[in-house]
């Protein structure tokens, strides 16, 4: 199963978000880059928060690859997919 195969990489996203925030409450969009984070570039995204008439709104600036499969098939982890 992927997800058995691939169990290291919620910590490594954890420590590379860390490390490119430094002391900020989360990294610019544009610190984010595939040749610092090869092993887990496939499974990040990168979403824009905006409000909107009261409304938050989000916007996908960035999909890996999985992330991206994993959409096209309709597959949620929360089972709603």
């Amino acid at each position: 199963m992927i997800f058995e195969e691939k169990r290291h990489i919620p910590e490594q996203m954890v420590t590379y978000w860390n490390r490119l925030r430094g002391t900020r409450k989360w990294p610019a969009a544009q610190n984010v880059r595939a040749v610092d984070a090869p092993e887990i570039w496939d499974d990040l995204f990168i979403v824009r928060i905006r409000v909107e008439e009261g409304a938050p709104k989000f916007d996908y600036i960035f999909q890996g690859k999985n992330i991206l499969a994993a959409s096209a098939t309709g597959y949620s982890r929360c089972g709603k997919g």
